[in-house]
């Protein structure tokens, strides 16, 4: 009888691991497939064409840069897509050189990314790297005013 009961309680046992295994992987899998649906579909970048992985996670940019094929895998996009192209759910890539002063522009819309951080300082940030839009701003006038109209339009020429 005690063996008839420690072998049930052993095969509850081994069932319920069994399961817990199973609806771990289960929800891991559901949340995983959210996470991807979402960037892919209800990102404010979903109109922008591209890649069908690229819309859904990094790991399509990860794999073309981690081949060193990035520049020619951009022509190709940009060939097939058109100028403007989605490469990871939050990245785009735009070939349009009219579009440099709207989004690099002193009246810009758009925030610096964290790829300049690397480039400033803990204790204080350059002209290049602050994200502060204000102080840039600020900072960029009193650099301006140093040098005059006809100091541009030298160095321009030359």
């Amino acid at each position: 009888m005690t063996s008839l009961r420690s072998n049930a309680i052993e095969v509850l046992r081994s069932t319920a691991t069994g399961c817990t295994l199973l609806h771990t992987a289960v929800l891991l899998s559901s949340i995983v497939l959210l996470h991807l649906g979402t960037n892919k579909y209800f990102s404010r970048l979903r109109h922008v064409p591209g890649p069908f992985l690229a819309g859904c996670t990094r790991l399509w940019k990860l794999n073309v840069v981690r081949q060193g094929e990035m520049e020619k895998v951009q022509m190709k996009l940009h060939a097939q897509y058109g100028p403007v192209v989605r490469i990871a759910p939050n990245e785009v890539l735009i070939a349009e050189p009219s579009a440099i002063k709207t989004i690099y522009g002193h009246t810009s819309k758009f925030s610096k990314t964290k790829f300049y951080v690397p480039f400033g300082t803990k204790e204080n940030d350059d002209l290049f790297t602050d994200p502060n839009v204000a102080r840039h701003t600020h900072n960029r006038r009193e650099i301006t005013a140093a040098y005059p109209f006809e100091c541009h339009k030298t160095i321009l020429r030359s």
